[in-house]
């Protein structure tokens, strides 16, 4: 059976109107990478419907990986976030103006879960390739730490492995009118480091 790596990212929110992730998913579906065919998959900000959007899309592709992205406002490099946390807190309301505090994302799973990626190697293949990365603890308590703790919790019960990737604002993506400069990477040097990553992931040694 080919291998399938599900990629997500996410659609519009808040003052971003152009999502770096949604762009980097729509670049990247359907091409073949170390032999793995990547199917992407975009799903939105919306808390209530994010989780039956990921079952849907692991049911349609039967992956063997997961990587989410998603973007990260003030971020300077690629995050490859290490630990999903069981909590929604949002700072903003989502899509649908839902804005939960202090709730879980699973009553009565874990606390935290770690990301299940060889993350180390995809971090050294980042930086080979001339992107700034780093290795993060914070993925926050909004949708996207939501989505990378479903994919985890999912991986853990279908075998299959699951992280998540912050991305920093594109250009394109800085909502008008900002006062002060905001950091920024072009949408083709995130390319190339996620492209990179997924090469060194999907390695016979995961890098």
């Amino acid at each position: 059976m080919a291998t399938t790596v599900l990629l997500t990212g996410f659609g519009p929110f808040g003052a971003v109107r152009e999502n770096p992730s949604a762009a980097l998913v729509a670049r990247l579906d359907g091409e073949e990478i170390a032999g793995a065919t990547v199917r992407g998959v975009i799903l939105d900000v919306a808390t209530e419907r994010v989780g039956g959007q990921l079952t849907a899309a692991i049911a349609a592709h039967r992956p063997a990986m997961v990587l989410g992205t998603g973007v990260a406002a003030g971020r300077c490099a690629l995050a490859f976030e290490r630990v999903a946390v069981n909590l929604r807190d949002f700072a903003i309301a989502d899509v649908d103006g839902a804005q939960p505090c202090d709730v879980s994302v699973v009553e009565g799973a874990p606390d935290g879960l770690l990301a299940t990626l060889p993350l180390r190697a995809m971090l050294t293949a980042c930086r080979d390739a001339a992107v700034p990365a780093y290795l993060s603890l914070t993925a926050g308590a909004y949708v996207c730490n939501q989505l990378f703790y479903l994919a985890v919790l999912a991986g853990r019960r279908d075998g299959f492995a699951a992280g998540f990737l912050h991305l920093p604002l594109a250009p394109s993506s800085v909502p008008p009118g900002s006062e002060a400069p905001v950091p920024t990477m072009e949408l083709e040097t995130m390319e190339r480091g996620l492209r990179a990553a997924l090469l060194a992931a999907l390695a016979p040694s995961g890098g």
